[in-house]
C-alpha cells in the first residue's frame, strides 16, 4: 500500500534480524511480558498464518508499531506496548518517512 508508517513494521523485522542487540532486547521485553497478554498476542498472529519460527519476530513489530484491530482489544495490551514502543523509538527518532503516491498503472 501507500501507507508511510508500514515502513516502520519492516524496519522492526531488519533490526531483528540484522541487529543482535535489538533482538536481545526485544527478546527479554518478550520474556518479560504479561503472560495473558503474550499469550493471546500470539494466538492471534498464529492464527493469521504466521509460521511458529516468526512468531516473535512479529510479536516485537506489532507491538512496536501498530496493532491490527483485533489486537487492539487484549486488555491490557497499551500498557505492555509502551516498553517496546519506547525502545524502538531509540532506533527510528530520526526516520520520518513521506507517503510518495504510486501510480501503479504504470508499472504493469
Amino acid at each position: 500500500g501507500e501507507d508511510p508508517h508500514l515502513i516502520y513494521h519492516e524496519m522492526a523485522h531488519a533490526l531483528w534480524f540484522a541487529d543482535p542487540s535489538y533482538k536481545s532486547k526485544m527478546t527479554t521485553l518478550i520474556s518479560k511480558m504479561d503472560p495473558n497478554v503474550k499469550k493471546r498476542m500470539l494466538e492471534k498472529i498464529s492464527d493469521s498464518g504466521y509460521g511458529n519460527n516468526v512468531l516473535y519476530d512479529e510479536l516485537q513489530a506489532y507491538l512496536s508499531t501498530g496493532l491490527v484491530r483485533s489486537m487492539s482489544s487484549i486488555k491490557n495490551i497499551k500498557k505492555e506496548r509502551t516498553k517496546f514502543v519506547e525502545f524502538f523509538n531509540t532506533y527510528t527518532n530520526k526516520f520520518n518517512p513521506e507517503e510518495i503516491p504510486i501510480d501503479w498503472k504504470l508499472h504493469f
